[in-house]
């Protein structure tokens, strides 16, 4: 995941394009031609040739794989959040999917009435190559009171990183643990000033994930379990309002 922060002024250009092949297909003209019409900053500037790298490269590299970006309030002309799409059935709703998810397509789409999202309010445009966007609620675990269920050291070493993170502008601590079905698992501090901590060399399994921040010591939140199989993980922190936070995990 790559996080571009764009100041709000005018951004000088430098360009790529001596290294950008030709766009000769339609919808990557539609997706540039957004991005060119829709950012801030005009349609020479550094933003559009992020853009386009970022789509040649993806399209090259992920080539069975959703392209994603999250457009800011802070970087569009109309102030509002956007998210774009490029893909197989990109832009269609899950029952559509078996007619149109057989053709690449460019997909944009305002986030009208939802602010839940924190980078889609800030002065920057996030970029995802292969993997899940969606924001997802942690659940309270009832009754919990900030206990994990029993867990042992696991032993042996792997070959997976599990990174977490949060934005700058997120200012609390947490304590976050992976747990095995087996009871295997590890815990992780992020203190409030770090954006991000990690776990090196974890085994492969199925891991439940649960959480615990500074400003609700007494609560404990359990997010999806995760999968590790010889890939990396990221997992990142939001709060998506008073006293509810959600995690977005890319692999």
């Amino acid at each position: 995941m790559l996080l571009f922060e764009l100041l709000p002024s005018k951004i000088s250009a430098q360009s790529r394009s001596p290294t950008t092949p030709a766009i000769p297909d339609t919808e990557r003209e539609r997706a540039v031609d957004w991005a060119r019409t829709n950012n801030k900053w005009g349609e020479q500037c550094e933003a559009v040739d992020d853009f386009i790298f970022q789509l040649h490269s993806g399209i090259r590299e992920h080539t069975d794989s959703t392209l994603t970006w999250l457009f800011g309030s802070g970087t569009t002309k109309s102030g509002k959040a956007f998210l774009l799409e490029w893909g197989l059935g990109a832009g269609c709703d899950w029952w559509w999917q078996w007619w149109c998810g057989s053709e690449r397509r460019f997909a944009a789409t305002e986030l009208t009435g939802q602010p839940t999202d924190p980078l889609a309010a800030e002065n920057a445009i996030a970029f995802y190559a292969g993997a899940d966007f969606t924001l997802r609620e942690l659940q309270r675990v009832a009754g919990a009171n900030g206990k994990v269920p029993s867990y042992r050291k696991w032993t042996g070493m792997g070959f997976n990183r599990v990174n977490v993170s949060k934005p700058k502008s997120l200012t609390l601590g947490a304590t976050v643990w992976l747990r095995t079905t087996a009871g295997d698992g590890d815990d992780l501090k992020l203190q409030t000033e770090w954006s991000s901590s990690a776990w090196e060399g974890v085994p492969n399994g199925k891991y439940d994930i649960y959480f615990v921040f500074s400003d609700q010591s007494d609560s404990l939140y359990q997010g999806d379990p995760i999968v590790l199989d010889g890939n990396n993980v990221e997992i990142q922190i939001a709060r998506i309002g008073d006293g509810r936070y959600g995690v977005r995990v890319m692999k």
